[in-house]
């Protein structure tokens, strides 16, 4: 963890520096957001890969967040800010790889690109015409 900071957290300041060092960079802005995106993972994947970006949660399978929760406290308020002595579980910020990660990214992508763009045009009934 830099400065305290948890995985996930140091993964969104680099991804603000990117996308605000590609605008302004001069390039249009479709392709600095695209850029800044795609340099942004790989700096992450990178950093995931070496093992300096973990993540911290509460580890909810220790006793002590088991009583904590029969004491009547409502699991969705327990957070790390609100109980910091609690024990923590360290992991990854793309559990599976970054291979899996971007895997996930491309086919959410595709499956919009199929859902919006072509099921649209296939169901219109002047998708033949041009």
């Amino acid at each position: 963890m830099f400065f305290g900071l948890d995985g996930v957290e140091v993964g969104l300041i680099i991804v603000f520096v990117c996308l605000f060092g590609g605008i302004l960079s001069g390039f249009p802005v479709a392709f600095a957001i695209g850029g800044a995106g795609i340099i942004s993972f790989g700096i992450i994947a990178a950093l995931d890969s070496a093992g300096l970006l973990i993540h911290q949660a509460v580890d909810q399978s220790s006793q002590v967040y088991r009583d904590l929760v029969n004491s009547g406290v409502s699991p969705n308020s327990i957070s790390i800010f609100r109980y910091p002595d609690l024990p923590r579980i360290g992991e990854p910020v793309f559990p599976k790889g970054w291979e899996v990660a971007l895997d996930r990214n491309v086919s959410f992508i595709v499956n919009r690109m199929n859902e919006r763009v072509f099921g649209r045009g296939i169901r219109s009934k002047h998708f033949w015409r041009f």
